[in-house]
């Protein structure tokens, strides 16, 4: 679920999803992603034991080259959430929307980014008929390291890996969904898609990453055998 800014965060976050172990924040040109791991939460119900060293790491997806997406939120939920947070009333909000996914209009011409967390956390790139698939670039500021494996990127950290896997394209073409030959191109921190048999320009393509957070383990809750 994505919950709009009001306030209670910096002003460049449109909107903050809670992931596996961590948090998303969508920028008008960048994902931030925040990652948590070890310390007290997973060590409930076991006596003795010595908590794995609590870790935090940031970083940052810019979309290289962009104009700097319009943001609204699709599929708003029926409840809503407040936020006080600190003692300085600037930074509370009450009353904050609920979407189930995040839109960003023309992040570069005739090009849109689609965000949900309905299957995990999933994003599509769809291009307009004539746009140039070719000018999203991503590039990533503060991981430890990125590595193509298997087609998928792996981008790791101090609080453990995250991987955007594989990504998959399609057109519809006449009714009928068309698949498009898609790989990675990594060059040091920039991540591109290549389109090796290109694409037909006259009818949109959509490009689509799935993000795994696959080092993540436990919970922020109660997790253990009584719960």
């Amino acid at each position: 679920q994505f919950h709009q800014n009001q306030a209670q965060w910096p002003a460049q976050v449109q909107f903050r999803a809670t992931t596996p172990g961590g948090a998303l924040f969508v920028e008008p040109s960048a994902f931030t992603h925040v990652l948590v791991r070890g310390g007290e939460q997973g060590v409930h119900g076991k006596a003795g034991a010595v908590p794995e060293p609590f870790r935090m790491h940031a970083y940052r997806v810019h979309f290289a080259g962009a104009t700097g997406g319009v943001a609204h939120g699709v599929g708003k939920e029926p409840h809503y959430v407040n936020y006080f947070l600190g003692s300085d009333p600037a930074h509370w909000a009450s009353g904050v929307p609920v979407y189930g996914g995040v839109e960003l209009d023309e992040v570069y011409p005739g090009i849109d980014l689609h965000v949900t967390g309905e299957h995990g956390l999933k994003y599509d790139w769809v291009v307009a008929p004539g746009a140039d698939p070719h000018r999203i670039a991503l590039l990533f500021d503060g991981a430890d390291q990125l590595v193509l494996s298997d087609g998928a990127l792996r981008v790791k950290t101090t609080a453990g890996d995250v991987i955007e896997q594989r990504p998959v394209a399609w057109q519809e073409v006449g009714g009928a969904r068309v698949p498009v030959a898609v790989a990675y191109d990594l060059e040091g921190n920039t991540l591109r898609y290549a389109l090796p048999k290109g694409h037909d320009a006259r009818y949109p393509l959509v490009i689509d990453p799935v993000v795994v957070f696959c080092s993540y383990s436990g919970s922020s809750a109660p997790n253990y055998g009584t719960t």
